[in-house]
C-alpha cells in the first residue's frame, strides 16, 4: 500500500491528486496539509506538516515555494521521499531542492505530464537531427489566470533542446521592435494567456523547406494529477536522489547518458597495511595539497594487505606522488597516466542485469582494455588509454543508443 501525504490538499490539484489516488490500486491519501483546513476530506487534512502524526510512503506537493523549507524538513527528518510539483521557483529554491536530495529521494519536473516529458524528449532527438538547419521556436499558451511567462515548461523544452546542442543558443522572449531579426543562434520563446487554457506546447522546427512541430495539449488538469502520482509510485523506497519525468520515461532503457572527462590519471597503492587509520591518513595528506580524488577502490583483504586506487586530474599527478612519498610509512605505488573517463549511467540499470556484461562485451569487440572500474546502483564509471576514448565511447553510444555529454 503506497501512503501518500498530500501539501495543498484543498487546492484544484491537491483535490485532483486525491481523486487519482482513490482511484489507484494499492494506493491511500493518509493525511493533507494545507492552510485551510476546512474542507471535507476522507482524511484529516492539517495547518503543518509536522502536525501529522500519520506515516507516510512519500509526499506530493502541490502546494507552493513558499512552504519548500518545513516541507523539506520533515522529508529529511523522517526519511520521506517527496515529488516537487508545484512550478515557479527561483534558482535559489533549486538549489534547496537539489540540497535536499542528497539526504532523500526528490522527484522534481517542469511540468509532471507524462506527454510533456515525452514531448521534451522527442524535442531533443529532433534538435540533434537537424542541428543548425533549424530555426527553433516554442510557442506556450495558458489561462489568464496563470502568473509566470513564460512558463517553466516552455524554458525546460528550451533548455533541453540546447542541452542536446551544446548550450549554444541564446533565448529572446516574445520578439519585437524595429530591429529584432532572428539571429542563427536562438530559440524564440513566446507566451499567449486566456480563456481556460490548460497548457499547450507547440515547438517548431524550421527550415526553409519544411516545418516539423511538436505539440502536447493538455486537455484537463487531471494530467498532472495522474503524472504526480505515478511519480509517487516511482520514487517510493529509492535511495536519495534527485529524479525527474525523464527517468520514468527511461526507467526500462539500461543507459540513457555517457559523460566523458579526459585528463585523468590513477594511482594504485600496493600491498599496504589494511589499517583505516592508515588510509585515513594517507587521505588527509592529499587533502591538505588541495588535490581532488574522484573515484576510491580497495580490494579484498589478503594476508592483512590491500591495493588501493583513486583517480585524480592529471595535472595533479606530481603533487600526489611528492605527497605519498613523503610519508613517515614507506608505500609502494603506481601512477596510470593519460587516462580518459568515461561515465555511463541510467535508472534502468537498477532493474536490468547484464548491463556490464554488454558494457564489457563492446569494449572487448573493439580491443579496449579497462584500467580502472567502479559501479553503483545507477551509473558505471571507468578509466581507459586516452588513445582508446573516443572508440569506446562511440562503440557504447552505438550498442546503448545513448546521448554522448
Amino acid at each position: 500500500m503506497l501512503r501518500v501525504i498530500i501539501c495543498g490538499a484543498n487546492g484544484k490539484m491537491g483535490q485532483a491528486v486525491a481523486g487519482v489516488v482513490a482511484e489507484t490500486e494499492d494506493a491511500q491519501v493518509v493525511a493533507g496539509v494545507d492552510l485551510f483546513t476546512e474542507r471535507a476530506n476522507p482524511f484529516p487534512v492539517y495547518q503543518k506538516i509536522r502536525e501529522c502524526p500519520q506515516e507516510a510512503d512519500v509526499i506530493i506537493d502541490f502546494s507552493r515555494p513558499a512552504a519548500l523549507a518545513e516541507n523539506f524538513a520533515y522529508a529529511k527528518e523522517t526519511g520521506t521521499p517527496i515529488v516537487i510539483a508545484t512550478t515557479g521557483y527561483t534558482p535559489e529554491d533549486k538549489a534547496s531542492i537539489a540540497a535536499c536530495a542528497e539526504h532523500v529521494a526528490v522527484f522534481f519536473s517542469a511540468n509532471m505530464s507524462l506527454g510533456v516529458n515525452l514531448q521534451m524528449d522527442l524535442c531533443q532527438q529532433a534538435a540533434r537531427f537537424f542541428g543548425k538547419k533549424a530555426d527553433i521556436e516554442i510557442i506556450e499558451k495558458h489561462h489568464n489566470l496563470k502568473v509566470d511567462a513564460p512558463s517553466g515548461t516552455a524554458l525546460a523544452l528550451a533548455d533541453a533542446i540546447n542541452d542536446s546542442l551544446g548550450n549554444q543558443l541564446d533565448y529572446t522572449y516574445g520578439r519585437h521592435g524595429r530591429d529584432a531579426k532572428r539571429t542563427d543562434h536562438e530559440i524564440g520563446i513566446h507566451a499567449i494567456r486566456g480563456g481556460r487554457i490548460v497548457g499547450e506546447h507547440d515547438v517548431m522546427f524550421i527550415t526553409n523547406d519544411e516545418v516539423v512541430t511538436v505539440s502536447h495539449h493538455a486537455e484537463s488538469r487531471q494530467v498532472f494529477a495522474i503524472g504526480a502520482v505515478r511519480a509517487a509510485g516511482f520514487i517510493a523506497g529509492r535511495e536519495p536522489g534527485l529524479y525527474s519525468m525523464q527517468d520514468i520515461i527511461h526507467e526500462h532503457r539500461t543507459m540513457t547518458d555517457v559523460t566523458v572527462i579526459p585528463q585523468e590519471a590513477v594511482i594504485t597503492l600496493r600491498s599496504i597495511p589494511h589499517d583505516i587509520a592508515l588510509i585515513a591518513k594517507v587521505f588527509s595528506r592529499i587533502a591538505e595539497q588541495g588535490i581532488n580524488v574522484d573515484i576510491i577502490t580497495q580490494s579484498a583483504p589478503q594476508e592483512g594487505k590491500v591495493d588501493l586506487s583513486f583517480s585524480l586530474d592529471s595535472a595533479d599527478i606530481s603533487k600526489a606522488q611528492e605527497t605519498l612519498g613523503s610519508l613517515e610509512e614507506k608505500i609502494d605505488f603506481q601512477t596510470i597516466d593519460d587516462l580518459t573517463k568515461i561515465i555511463v549511467e541510467g535508472v534502468g540499470m537498477q532493474t536490468h542485469h547484464g548491463v556490464a556484461a554488454q558494457l564489457f562485451s563492446v569494449l572487448a569487440e573493439n580491443k579496449i582494455n579497462i584500467m580502472f572500474v567502479t559501479t553503483s546502483a545507477t551509473k558505471i564509471t571507468f578509466c581507459v588509454y586516452a588513445a582508446d576514448g573516443d572508440r569506446a565511447v562511440q562503440g557504447i553510444a552505438d550498442s546503448f543508443h545513448l546521448h554522448v555529454r
